[in-house]
């Protein structure tokens, strides 16, 4: 299970980062934020989660910002960025919704599963790299950033998002991994300075609130649940 997550946190890092090289940092942010849809998406055949109203809007929803992101409003004639990049990041985005659902099925210690995870995506990496790069000596700025990256996003966010997985269901962390968009395009617009048109914020928009609105479909149904034993006289 463990060697399986890894390979798949792997692929999450691997297609983003391809995509990164064919499209806009901003296009490519908003495809990888689909990711809770396919945790949702994934869950059902996974978890057994059921798949109800609420949760058919939310991937509504998700697939309708991405349209118009992909087609920039102009969906009658869709013009990709650049196709392959688009792929690549949506393929980013299944495998994180892969590795989300498989690690919560994981029962093992939280800090041996990071290191195994972590250990085989390493691997896995000196293998791509071997493949399709080359070996460059890396500047002091280099190795400040993978630094940086390591201790944010593997040590600290893996040892925290295991966690919450443990004790919360997949589609209820997905809600909340929506978020993470709006701190991701604050950094894009200010440090890399691209710019967002219209159709962007709208997309942003629908992709961000369509797997929340589950949160909302749940907290109705419990509503009318406790209404219906009051009803009863419970």
């Amino acid at each position: 299970m463990l060697l399986m997550c890894g390979t798949f946190a792997f692929l999450y890092d691997f297609f983003y980062l391809k995509s990164l090289e064919r499209i806009p940092a901003v296009e490519a942010s908003m495809l990888n934020y689909l990711f809770p849809i396919f945790i949702v998406l994934l869950a059902i055949p996974i978890h057994k989660e059921k798949l109800n109203r609420y949760k058919m809007l939310s991937v509504a929803m998700g697939f309708l910002g991405t349209l118009l992101l992909l087609t920039k409003g102009d969906i009658a004639n869709i013009n990709f960025t650049n196709f392959r990049g688009d792929l690549y990041a949506v393929l980013a985005a299944v495998s994180w919704g892969l590795f989300t659902n498989f690690i919560k099925k994981n029962q093992k210690d939280t800090i041996v599963s990071t290191f195994v995870i972590t250990s085989v995506a390493f691997l896995l990496s000196i293998g791509a790299t071997l493949l399709s790069s080359r070996f460059i000596v890396p500047q002091r700025t280099d190795f400040y950033g993978v630094v940086w990256l390591s201790m944010s996003n593997i040590v600290l966010g893996f040892f925290l998002y295991f966690r919450a997985l443990r004790y919360s269901p997949a589609s209820l962390i997905a809600s909340f991994t929506f978020f993470t968009p709006f701190v991701t395009l604050v950094f894009i617009v200010f440090l890399l300075r691209e710019r967002l048109a219209v159709t962007d914020y709208l997309a942003a928009l629908l992709i961000i609130f369509s797997v929340p609105i589950q949160k909302v479909g749940s907290l109705i149904r419990k509503k009318n649940v406790i209404v219906g034993l009051i009803d009863l006289g419970y």
